[in-house]
Order: C-alpha cells, then structure tokens, then sequence
C-alpha cells in the first residue's frame, strides 16, 4: 500500500465490500478510496474539464497513480471520465491504464495517463478491447 492511500481520509470497511467482520487478514479491515472521483460497483467514475485537465502534448487523460491503485483496491475493473465541457464519456479498462499507460510528474504527484486513442466511447467498447489487447 502506497504512503498516499495510507494517507488518504478516505476509508471503506471491508464490510461494505463484501466481507464479513473478522474475515480476511486484519488489513483488509479497511481500504482506501480514490480521492477523485466515485465507485459504483466496479465502475469508477470521475469528472474533468478538457480544457484544465486533459494533457495537451500528447493528447491524453492523466489519473493520480494512488487514485487508480485505491480503485484497483476496491474492486473498480473500468473508470469512465465524463468531460464537463462537451459531456462526452471516455472509457477504459483499468487493465489498459496499466498497460498502454505511461507515467509522469508535472508538478501534481505521480499519474499515469492513457493516450486519447486508447479510450472506447462507451463502457461495452471499453470492456472488450480490455479483453482484446
């Protein structure tokens, strides 16, 4: 577990996920949540303007590593980014974030971002080119 989700004020008890009191090793008790964004079921969902927050060069949506690592932790399988500008929906498996993603730094902590080509435009497409690729 990263020092971020450790860090994070955002806490799920292992109930909510399924698991009954006293099962699982004590520190699946608790798991961390992305800061940004939700979950619902294994979807999670995030908003972002295009024109603040999708990279410019290369053209691609960027997520904070500790976020998709606490969405992995959860049980989130795709993340669905609605632009708040134009109302499109991009969608990716978080299999395809870890593969054809690439990391960096610009001043706003570690994030791997997805090139623009890499995202289906519904969350059926998405799904099958996680299993496809």
């Amino acid at each position: 577990m990263t020092n971020a989700i450790r860090k994070s004020r955002r806490w799920q008890p292992a109930a909510e996920r399924g698991h009954e009191h006293g099962e699982g090793p004590a520190r699946d008790y608790l798991i961390a949540k992305p800061a940004h964004g939700q979950i619902i079921g294994d979807v999670w969902s995030k908003r972002a303007m295009r024109s603040r927050h999708f990279l410019r060069r290369p053209p691609a949506i960027a997520v904070d590593l500790s976020d998709l690592e606490a969405a992995e932790a959860c049980g989130a399988r795709l993340l669905c980014v609605r632009d708040t500008e134009s109302g499109a929906t991009y969608w990716a498996t978080l299999d395809t974030i870890r593969r054809h993603g690439f990391t960096l730094d610009r001043g706003h902590g570690v994030q791997v971002a997805l090139p623009l080509n890499r995202w289906a435009s519904s969350k059926a497409e998405a799904a099958l080119e996680g299993v496809g690729r």
